[in-house]
């Protein structure tokens, strides 16, 4: 789920909330993929069927995070603000307990897709937009997710060395 919000996010940002295609949110997941893979390991992530991803699409739609926009032939989604923010949070949500790898890709798109994102809320009227901007930008913020995973990793650590100190002692 997790790289399913990130290439809804990243979709919806790059085409700046025009509408994007269940095959730009493949594309970016199998981009993502490629960028995260580990030759020695397994893929980070599974093959994804065309209906798992209209399966996702159609959730957020049903939860009130997309809107489908009007067009012909091929169905466009846009993300709403409840949903963007949403996502984010989802995102954020994994990063603290995420794979090491998974993590560093998180950051690396927080910092990467950061302006995008920011940019695709250029539609809004000025006073909803500011306050959006203002919550996004702290869901944007690469270094507090940093700080914070490195929050969690120092837990682990002072918890396992009291773990080998009582087992030392019995």
């Amino acid at each position: 789920m997790l790289y399913m919000n990130l290439a809804a996010v990243a979709a919806h940002a790059k085409l700046k909330g025009e509408g994007f295609r269940q095959k730009d949110v493949r594309f970016l997941l199998e981009l993502f993929s490629n960028w995260i893979h580990h030759p020695l390991r397994r893929a980070v992530l599974p093959p994804l069927h065309n209906t798992q991803i209209q399966r996702y699409l159609e959730d957020l739609l049903q939860t009130g995070r997309a809107r489908r926009l009007a067009r012909k032939n091929v169905p466009l989604y846009r993300l709403t603000r409840t949903g963007v923010l949403e996502l984010l949070e989802a995102i954020r949500g994994e990063a603290t307990s995420c794979p090491p790898e998974a993590f560093a890709f998180i950051a690396y798109f927080m910092r990467s897709y950061r302006e995008l994102v920011l940019g695709s809320i250029d539609e809004l009227g000025a006073s909803a937009a500011h306050a959006y901007k203002t919550e996004l930008e702290a869901m944007l913020d690469s270094k507090s997710l940093i700080k914070a995973r490195k929050k969690t990793v120092d837990d682990e650590i002072t918890y396992w060395r009291l773990r080998i100190e009582e087992t030392d002692k019995a």
